[in-house]
């Protein structure tokens, strides 16, 4: 895949670089804060190859790529030479609702941490485990050094979180980690163990301890950043680089121990006390609807409410009953589903689709399994959302919780408290096991994507595309470009090719030959338009072995020679040779079905049907 093609392309559909205000990644998804909304062609995102599918919400644009989003976020970064934020000018808060954009604020500060986050949680649950097995004493100095450490990222959280925060609201980053060491300096922290009133320029100074603390940090980060700009049209700008800093860190060093850092903690307490009593009040079923409805609470955007509240209970309490185990099993569970229906179909490409997206959404990345498999066949879906919900029961009933951050995949069962390791683990068991169950009970459609309907090249309004290859057809969801797999990029089929020329399929013109040979556009006379894509990732080759017969414009004949390429070099360069053969505008007709049920099929069959 070329990232920075696909990256451009991304900039230009999403507005252009001057409609993004920030961008940041999490392990699949871009996620966009844009300006203008209206600027966005959401569907000519869902239609670019290397995109599984896009995410539309008052917060945030998520345009998902996969496993390869680092790299295509690399590209953008390179493209537009800016970090996550890339419009310091622009004020995109006027098109946005003010709660959801004070909602978006804490996930946005938190996700850049979250590797750290789950390094030391990751490294909490193994000692945890070590102790719960009597591999380690936890007395040792080996398991208390190793303890501090796990906790050193919840302990100083300030620091990391004013880093991020100095990103989000333009603010000088050194002066906001100042911030952070007013809350966490060891005489302040002596202050507040002495319980002794203590007051600042005659005004009261709360003692609090601000150790894990995250909304405190995040409210004196942004309130620096605007008396930053008010200072800086007060002091002339000669005199800026020596009073600029020493009244900002007076005026903020007040702020932030008399009313800032209270008023962040007193609203972290709240947010709390809200959190947990829906919990306590709703009980059970909330956990049981977490996990069932999370897929589609993601899709409406309005996870982002409970993301700012977990993150803030979280920090606050180092626990979780609710938001975070509940997650776990609504990701598990499409993985579930997926393994259901791969049991279950017939054709060897949809189980071997079935079952490695199923193990990739156990291990935490649901998009190949959800737009590959359960939102594709819809039956899967609803398996998926009674085994979460079951899981949810037993986790619910056993009052399972998490300690750690370690991630919302199989292994998040590793930050459970240890009483809680067992159950929570049954209760993985129990979504994995059920969302099986019932997506192979439940069944799908597998006709429509095997494509077999008796006497369709009868029909009057269905035009045939025959085969511009001679070899072996395969479907479309064997493919190992998930782009192609998916049908993002067009409808059709797959061949593995047994000669080295590919010819016209229709009469019609050439609209495109990459400059690297290694794929040909063609747009019929009737309107359909045609991709035939020789291997999968031989772009790499930049037209090696390729011999192109005709050029961009050309009119072509059906059965004319376009293109000759070296099968046997290609195979022993070790490439993929399946060559998918899709529609690129499958959205103007009703479908587009396999019509040849032979394994091979030479040049001029019979290939694919399409129906007006």
């Amino acid at each position: 895949m070329n990232y920075k093609d696909l990256g451009k392309r991304i900039v230009k559909l999403v507005g252009g670089e001057s409609n993004i205000e920030s961008l940041t990644h999490c392990a699949t998804r871009l996620r966009f804060s844009i300006i203008d909304y209206n600027k966005v062609n959401v569907e000519g995102l869902n239609a670019l190859a290397g995109v599984f599918g896009v995410v539309k919400s008052s917060v945030q644009l998520q345009v998902i790529i996969g496993n390869n989003v680092p790299d295509v976020y690399e590209a953008i970064y390179e493209l537009t030479n800016q970090a996550t934020s890339m419009n310091e000018g622009k004020d995109s808060n006027k098109k946005q609702n003010p709660i959801m954009r004070v909602i978006a604020v804490i996930p946005k500060v938190f996700t850049p941490i979250l590797p750290v986050l789950v390094a030391c949680g990751m490294l909490k649950a193994l000692f945890a485990i070590a102790v719960m097995f009597k591999w380690i004493d936890n007395t040792t100095q080996t398991f208390i050094i190793f303890n501090y450490i796990s906790d050193i990222v919840f302990y100083f959280l300030p620091f990391f979180v004013a880093v991020s925060s100095a990103k989000e609201f333009k603010a000088n980053t050194y002066m906001s980690l100042a911030l952070a060491g007013i809350l966490l300096h060891p005489t302040f922290v002596g202050l507040v163990n002495a319980r002794e009133a203590v007051h600042l320029f005659g005004l009261p100074v709360q003692l609090m301890n601000y150790a894990s603390s995250l909304v405190p940090i995040i409210m004196g980060v942004y309130c620096l950043s605007k008396l930053e700009s008010l200072l800086k049209k007060v002091i002339p700008d000669f005199l800026q680089f020596i009073f600029l800093p020493m009244f900002e860190l007076l005026i903020m060093a007040i702020l932030m121990l008399v009313i800032i850092g209270p008023a962040g903690s007193y609203l972290s307490k709240y947010v709390t006390d809200i959190f947990f009593g829906m919990y306590e009040v709703v009980g059970i079923p909330a956990i049981i609807l977490m996990a069932a409805f999370k897929p589609l609470i993601v899709a409406t955007g309005m996870h982002y409410g409970f993301t700012a509240a977990f993150m803030t209970t979280f920090s606050a309490t180092g626990m979780d009953k609710f938001y975070v185990p509940a997650s776990i099993l609504a990701n598990i569970a499409q993985g579930g589903a997926a393994f259901g229906v791969g049991l279950r179909a017939k054709s060897a490409e949809l189980k071997s689709v079935a079952f490695s997206t199923s193990f990739s959404a156990i291990m935490g990345i649901t998009e190949p399994a959800m737009f590959g498999i359960t939102l594709k066949y819809k039956k899967p879906m609803i398996a998926a959302m009674i085994g979460a919900a079951a899981g949810g029961l037993y986790i619910g009933i056993m009052g399972v919780k998490i300690i750690a951050m370690t991630g919302v995949s199989i292994l998040g069962v590793l930050g459970s408290a240890p009483e809680s390791m067992m159950h929570f683990s049954i209760g993985s068991a129990i979504t994995i096991i059920v969302s099986a169950i019932v997506a192979f009970v439940l069944g799908f459609n597998e006709e429509d994507e095997k494509g077999e309907k008796k006497n369709i090249i009868n029909e009057k309004n269905t035009q045939i595309i025959t085969s511009p290859i001679a070899g072996k057809v395969v479907s479309l969801s064997s493919v190992t470009d998930e782009a192609f797999a998916t049908e993002i990029i067009g409808k059709g089929v797959a061949i593995i090719p047994s000669k080295g020329k590919m010819f016209s399929p229709v009469n019609g013109v050439i609209t495109a030959i990459f400059y690297t040979n290694h794929a040909v556009g063609i747009t019929s006379d009737k309107g359909e338009e045609i991709l035939v894509h020789i291997g999968i990732n031989t772009v790499q080759l930049e037209g090696k072995y390729f011999t192109p017969k005709v050029k961009q414009g050309d009119k072509v004949k059906k059965g004319q020679l376009l293109l000759s390429f070296d099968l046997e070099a290609i195979i022993k360069e070790g490439f993929d040779i399946t060559t998918p053969i899709v529609i690129t505008n499958k959205d103007q007709y009703m479908d587009i079905l396999a019509v040849n049920k032979l394994q091979t099929v030479e040049v001029e069959d019979d290939l694919l049907a399409i129906i007006d």
